[in-house]
């Protein structure tokens, strides 16, 4: 089977400039913020539709047919180490937000929004890591209740480092340094 051509892989990065506009909204109006990481972020993603992928058996798992052929697998979903994993599961993750309810920006397509009964969301996505904040802890509920259902997600509050940014928490204040 020849080799294809590299596929692109680039995958949506948020804005640095992003991160702080949401966490300066967020500590001016007394919000809460949480992180999640997504355990198996890569592996819960499909591929591209009408995408092949085709991968080689490693070394003493080779498989060969009656010929003597090499044999090769056909992929049915992202897993890591895949160029394309990390923009697969942007696409994947993206669709799972807008079924909740979020809108996404058109200026930075990893900020999403939600404006619901709920309360407000401001959630940003950083390849399998999300950082947002939530107008109340109820809100705060709410999303995460909503994410861990459709991802195997690991919850964290009042970070104290985001994608090398400080926060310093004081009396459930936050301040960026």
């Amino acid at each position: 089977m020849p080799r294809p051509a590299r596929l692109p892989a680039c995958v949506a990065v948020t804005r640095c400039a992003t991160v702080r506009t949401v966490m300066a909204h967020g500590v001016q109006h007394g919000w809460c913020f949480g992180t999640s990481d997504i355990s198996t972020a890569f592996l819960s993603s499909s591929l591209e539709e009408g995408l092949e992928i085709w991968v080689e058996f490693p070394e003493g798992a080779k498989h060969y047919d009656e010929s003597g052929r090499e044999l090769y697998a056909k992929l049915k979903k992202s897993l890591y180490g895949l160029n394309q994993a990390p923009r697969n599961f942007y696409y994947h993750a993206a669709g799972i937000f807008k079924d909740i309810g979020f809108k996404q920006s058109q200026s930075d397509e990893c900020l999403f929004t939600y404006d619901g009964p709920e309360g407000q969301v401001i959630l940003r996505l950083y390849v399998d890591d999300m950082f947002y904040a939530c107008s109340n802890e109820k809100t705060m509920e709410w999303v995460r209740k909503k994410l861990s259902d459709r991802f195997k997600i690991t919850h964290f509050d009042n970070p104290g480092q985001f994608v090398g940014m400080d926060i310093e928490w004081k009396r459930n204040r936050a301040t960026l340094c």
